[in-house]
């Protein structure tokens, strides 16, 4: 594991694994109804700077693990394999939030499916994914802003919730009640 590797232009570089979340995301905001483009879309309104700031760090992060990946060899080896497993479960986690959340009417918390067990599925999901592709790739750059990204999550985790009790009011209250943040 490097904390940065030699990058390249190739056909064999973790490219693919960003091409496949991009087509997930894609082939979801074509498919499902508008409504699900604006809440999925839709920033939490911030109640302070320190949550607007984490909001651009965090993205900006995550922005980077995507294109970074791109341009790192993949090598077969051990770690390959076990970063390609936890980025399929994760997927699979990702899709079923995505899915959950577009399957929800927009006048209702969503409280189903994945998000009975975690209040923050889709990013906590994508993050997992992430270090998937970190530990495929040997990148400890990946895998440390992956991490950073989380910890930075939090104050618009909060925003996320406070937006939603706005809007939702007793019903996202009570599912705050029973449902943890993380896991």
């Amino acid at each position: 594991m490097n904390f940065f590797q030699q990058l390249s232009i190739g056909w064999t570089n973790g490219w693919w694994f960003s091409a496949l979340f991009m087509l997930v995301n894609m082939s979801m905001l074509i498919y499902y109804p508008k409504h699900f483009k604006i809440r999925v879309l839709k920033r939490p309104d911030y109640t302070n700077f320190l949550q607007k700031i984490c909001s651009i760090v965090s993205f900006f992060l995550f922005q980077g693990c995507i294109w970074y990946s791109i341009l790192i060899p993949i090598t077969l080896n051990s770690s390959f394999y076990i970063g390609v497993v936890l980025f399929a479960i994760s997927m699979v986690g990702y899709i079923t939030a995505m899915l959950n959340y577009a399957t929800t009417p927009p006048n209702e918390p969503v409280t189903k499916g994945i998000y009975r067990i975690t209040r923050n599925p889709q990013q906590l999901m994508s993050i997992l994914l992430w270090i998937g592709v970190g530990i495929a790739l040997g990148s400890g750059f990946i895998i440390i802003a992956c991490i950073l990204q989380l910890i930075l999550s939090y104050p618009g985790f909060i925003a996320q919730e406070q937006t939603c009790l706005a809007q939702y009011g007793e019903s996202y209250r009570e599912y705050l009640s029973k449902t943890k943040r993380y896991f």
